[in-house]
């Protein structure tokens, strides 16, 4: 329904904010006289050609906020030369990105809990259009940043322009909008909620009367709906709408015989916010769906790598294969190129290569609509292929690995060398990820962090305790692989999780460990010591491991050895139950943003996070995985039926046959996704 709005001022009207030579100097106005350029909106291409060509006119200052064109419109590289051709350019944003970094100044923008803000009317329903709402300021902006609209507002007082800027005032101008309302901004103020002001609508607005008493109709020339358009053929265009086949499709390239399109991740906000942890662990790496016929002919698995190719040229990215999506359409999600620190993630940037993640640097704005401007990203035309280089050891599914060696390294803990029994080579992975083990004798799969190196390794390692208690039967997955004797054989899943801890990096890593918790940092210790080997800089950290009061610290040796080689690793080797210390945490410590992760039981993990909160560490920068015991199932325990939401999937669930996620596994439902997605694992 088209909603009515409460009666308030405009201040964007472009028709009455320039004068009709003003208006006429737009870029793309001649070749789109019924497009954007005719509201005041332009294209990066239209840009690029004044700036690079001088068409119609040179340009050489650009003032943007808030845009991220080098990622964000096609044809990266031109936007790219572009931008380095002007004399001049300003960019004001809240984070750096690969455009801001092309400015000549970049202006820190505050973020919007840090600013105050009016909104006229919401966006959902006839409701929230008539709600009047000035959005409080939540906390104060850190350093010199500032509101965007403040710094146009000192720009136009310092340019001589106050006066049409209300006086370079941002209230003034508020309330110049809400006048009509008969309000205030103080008004709004002392109503933090918002004020509704109701307005007469109706469904059919084109049948209401006006004061002539004539039909109000609809908003074209003619007041009806015109399927033959006089404003298009005025233009040379044909006044009746007619299908034209996208200039670049399958039909005029054997090379590229899929349709694409791109389309933004839900997660994420454009091509921003993939440095924020907690979302890029629900996406950690960019994704092109391709449908599962599609992938079976090129000898791609879901997850794999792939090259995406059109005539522009290839980004890399991940194989999401669907049964629903058409054979022929791929569709790829746009805005990739930040790293995400916390994770161990690095930034990809825009460079120009077939390793890059940006899709817009391999999409054209040559074609575009005549009418609107717009361009096929939406449909555009790819080939897809598979990529042996950056699926180098990698696997579907499980692989068969031998064990080649079984080390104590604790009363109740044994560390496991596997080597992969086809004698292939095994994939590189993050420090802190983890396989899931299964034998074919047994119905349970358990997953075990990685404490090996990361980079080309030659076997697979984890360390696996032996789950006892007084009143319970030994853990079935731990006991069964304490027994196995070398070379026995078992299958692992490829390396995988969300629970990743950087190895290059500025900012100072605290582990925490809490007894078998200990083996993520084992493998993230290896991890640096290849770097240190290889000649990199390696990040301070401070490894703080505790035990039960009287236990020993499994590893302790190797873990001692390992700081000494790599050179900037502390140990503190601790007992509980009492929390450490954390004696490095001052002042010139929090000020270089360490980042904490916490491995161990679900108590230790409260009460560490508890106790590094306190002392000035921000949740956000906190990481934990949880370690637990294997769970014993009350055989007085009713049966139940149990669904699987969003699969339209259930099973019949009765006590003997153990946890849920097991009993789900053995019905051949897809569960089993959710051991990595919650980051819980198993230390039995």
């Amino acid at each position: 329904m088209w909603t009515s709005a409460p009666p308030y001022r405009l201040v964007n009207d472009y028709k009455s904010l320039l004068s009709p030579g003003q208006q006429n100097k737009a870029l793309g106005l001649d070749e789109l006289p019924l497009g954007p350029p005719s509201l005041g909106w332009i294209t990066s291409r239209d840009l690029s050609g004044a700036v690079l060509e001088d068409r119609p006119y040179p340009v050489r200052t650009f003032f943007s906020f808030g845009t991220n064109l080098l990622v964000t419109q096609a044809d990266t590289e031109r936007n790219q030369r572009m931008l380095h051709a002007l004399d001049f350019h300003v960019h004001v944003d809240m984070f750096m990105n690969p455009t801001a970094q092309s400015a000549d100044i970049v202006l820190p923008a505050s973020l919007p809990w840090e600013r105050e803000a009016l909104r006229c009317g919401f966006e959902i329903s006839q409701e929230a259009v008539e709600h009047v709402q000035l959005r409080q300021k939540m906390v104060d902006p850190l350093g010199e940043t500032r509101a965007d609209y403040d710094i146009v507002m000192e720009l136009a007082k310092r340019m001589g322009m106050a006066d049409e800027f209300f006086g370079g005032d941002i209230e003034a101008g508020w309330n110049h909008q809400i006048e009509p309302l008969g309000i205030t901004v103080d008004d709004l103020r002392r109503h933090p909620d918002g004020i509704r002001f109701p307005q007469r609508t109706s469904r059919q607005k084109y049948a209401d009367t006006k004061v002539d008493g004539t039909v109000t109709g609809f908003r074209t020339p003619t007041g009806l709906v015109e399927i033959y358009s006089e404003a298009l053929l005025n233009i040379g265009q044909p006044a009746l709408a007619s299908f034209v086949e996208p200039a670049e499709n399958p039909g005029t390239s054997g090379d590229f015989p899929t349709v694409l399109t791109t389309a933004k991740s839900g997660w994420f906000i454009h091509s921003s916010l993939r440095h924020v942890a907690s979302l890029r662990r629900k996406s950690p790496q960019p994704q092109v769906q391709i449908n599962v016929d599609h992938a079976h002919g090129i000898g791609v698995h879901d997850g794999d790598w792939v090259k995406l190719v059109t005539p522009q040229g290839a980004v890399r990215l991940k194989a999401q294969v669907s049964n629903t999506l058409h054979a022929d359409v791929a569709v790829a999600e746009f805005g990739w190129w930040q790293g995400c620190e916390p994770l161990g993630r690095t930034s990809e940037g825009v460079a120009i290569s077939d390793s890059q993640f940006n899709i817009n640097g391999v999409l054209s704005d040559r074609h575009r609509d005549p009418v609107s401007g717009s361009i096929p990203l939406r449909a555009t035309i790819c080939r897809i292929e598979a990529d042996p280089e950056a699926n180098r050891g990698s696997w579907s599914g499980v692989r068969s690995f031998r064990i080649a060696a079984k080390y104590r390294a604790a009363e109740d803990i044994e560390q496991f060398d596997f080597v992969a029994v086809d004698g292939e080579a095994l994939p590189d992975f993050l420090a802190g990820q983890h396989v899931i083990v299964s034998t074919q004798d047994m119905d349970v799969r358990r997953a075990y962090s990685l404490v090996g190196p990361n980079q080309r390794p030659g076997m697979l390692s984890i360390a696996v305790r032996l789950a006892r208690t007084s009143n319970q039967p030994d853990g079935r997955m731990s006991s069964h692989l304490h027994g196995l004797p070398v070379g026995s054989v078992v299958q692992l899943s490829q390396p995988t999780g969300v629970f990743t801890i950087p190895t290059r990096t500025a900012r100072p890593l605290m582990l925490v460990a809490g007894g078998i918790g200990i083996t993520p940092f084992m493998g993230h210790l290896r991890a640096l010591l290849q770097l240190r080997e290889a000649g990199e800089v390696t990040p301070s950290v401070a490894l703080i491991f505790s035990v039960r009061p009287g236990a020993p610290h499994p590893f302790e040796k190797e873990i001692n050895e390992l700081a000494a080689a790599i050179g900037s690793v502390s140990v503190d080797f601790v007992h509980g139950p009492d929390a450490p210390e954390f004696g490095m945490v001052n002042a010139q410590w929090l000020a270089r943003k360490p980042l904490a992760y916490l491995c161990g039981a679900p108590g230790f993990l409260g009460a560490m996070r508890g106790t590094l909160r306190g002392k000035g560490i921000p949740d956000f920068d906190i990481f934990d995985e949880t370690f637990f015991a294997e769970v014993q199932i009350p055989k007085t325990l009713q049966p139940q039926k149990v669904s699987i939401a969003g699969a339209d999937e259930s099973f019949d669930w009765t006590p003997a046959m153990g946890t849920l996620l097991d009993a789900a596994e053995r019905a051949g439902l897809p569960c089993r996704a959710a051991v990595a997605w919650v980051n819980a694992r198993a230390a039995w």
